[in-house]
């Protein structure tokens, strides 16, 4: 379970934050009055990233990213991306994960942890499967929590800790599957609080871009020690490929972003006819993914930036789209006109210039290419319609449908 002291301490963070970025848009709102008498910014250094103003709140808050003379001259979100902090936050996740994980469970505790990953591992893309999963965990989270404090901690990281290994097996391959995790996840944080920041600690411990931090290679350090530092899984007596962990990487970014959009759980109707959907606050909603774009857009972008952010932008657009209706698109823009170009270059960098011939960067500049593609349909999905709609993977049924079998004959399998 993660220190007090630690979980002390990003609360203070994540408070801080929020008030930064409250500032921020009291800020820009102030310059957005004024916006036509605008002067142009200050020279930014070569490659790196304009700030942005970005909001945390409820769903009535808003949140600006302007233009970029407005956008430039606010520094009140700077605390949001500062290196320092948001490396910070990486590596304490990682010692506590570590340290729970060097740490076996009481042997009495063991078949309660093997229930809980059970459970989770059972998840399907049905309403009826996650409420009936959901109720499960609970049940064992409650037991756990009766027994004390310590028991309940354990449980639930067993919990967060499969749940974030099921997002690794299973998104990237069936992005589909990250909406039913993510709705099983809000399931359980609405039931137990004390599940939110395992969560946390464990997708920022084993996927450093939902911090989101870039691991720098430390002085002196081998290739090998710096791609396990940033994640890269073992196969055989090396890494796997940079298209494989940029692909497991995007899987579990998409993963965060579907927890992020999740607003309504399933329950049961009381005649057992049907699913039910309920509104449900989330811990880890709107305000912590504006909150992560803000924190991406103000670092230089790196050679995987691209990827991420698309993979964050797709599942929960459509609810930031809703929730802040009048600056969603300006930030879209803002990256369209501001952050393209910087990734561009970071492309071209990534294949050792234009002149290369293409030989490098290919996974670079194929995100960067559907990455303007989704900016393009975005935008013009929103002036027709004011918000986005919910990506089709978002779509759950509430039963899972009986097996088909008109062409069985008696036995005659």
């Amino acid at each position: 379970p993660p220190r007090p002291a630690v979980a002390a301490a990003a609360a203070a963070r994540m408070h801080a934050d929020e008030q930064a970025l409250r500032d921020a848009v009291a800020a820009i709102s102030r310059l957005d009055a004024a916006s036509a008498a605008a002067q142009p910014a200050a020279t930014q250094p070569a490659g790196a990233a304009p700030d942005i103003a970005a909001a945390a709140g409820g769903g009535t808050s808003t949140a600006t990213a302007g233009n970029a003379s407005a956008t430039a001259a606010v520094t009140a979100s700077s605390n949001q991306t500062n290196v320092e902090i948001l490396r910070a936050e990486w590596e304490s996740s990682r010692a506590d994960t570590e340290a729970a994980e060097s740490t076996r469970p009481p042997a009495q505790l063991l078949a309660a942890t093997r229930r809980l990953a059970l459970l989770v591992g059972q998840t399907a893309r049905v309403h009826h499967t996650i409420w009936e999963k959901a109720s499960g965990i609970c049940e064992v989270l409650q037991a756990l929590k009766a027994d004390g404090e310590q028991e309940l901690q354990i449980g639930c990281n067993a919990v967060a800790a499969k749940i974030f290994v099921q997002g690794g097996m299973l998104v990237e391959k069936s992005p589909a599957m990250a909406f039913a995790l993510a709705e099983l996840t809000l399931c359980l944080t609405h039931s137990e609080p004390a599940l939110v920041p395992h969560i946390l600690r464990h997708f920022r411990a084993g996927c450093c871009y939902t911090v989101p931090h870039y691991v720098r290679r430390p002085e002196g350090a081998s290739n090998e020690t710096w791609m396990a530092l940033m994640g890269y899984a073992p196969r055989g007596k090396g890494f796997e490929s940079k298209e494989q962990y940029y692909n497991r990487m995007a899987g579990l970014v998409t993963l965060y972003s579907a927890i992020c959009q999740a607003e309504y759980i399933p329950i049961l109707s009381d005649d057992g006819g049907r699913m039910e959907m309920h509104e449900a606050p989330n811990p880890l909603g709107a305000a912590n993914a504006w909150a992560w774009l803000a924190r991406l857009l103000n670092q230089r972008p790196q050679r995987i930036t691209a990827t991420i952010l698309l993979a964050f932008l797709k599942p929960s657009a459509h609810m930031l789209s809703r929730r802040y209706r009048r600056q969603f698109p300006k930030l879209l823009v803002f990256i369209k006109n501001e952050t393209l170009p910087l990734l561009a270059r970071v492309c071209d960098a990534a294949q050792g210039g234009a002149q290369n011939g293409g030989a490098q960067g290919a996974e670079e500049r194929a995100a960067l290419a559907v990455l303007g593609s989704w900016l393009d349909t975005a935008l013009r999905e929103i002036s027709v319609n004011g918000c986005l709609a919910p990506p089709e993977h978002a779509e759950i049924p509430d039963f899972k449908e009986p097996d088909d079998t008109s062409d069985a004959r008696g036995d005659d399998w």
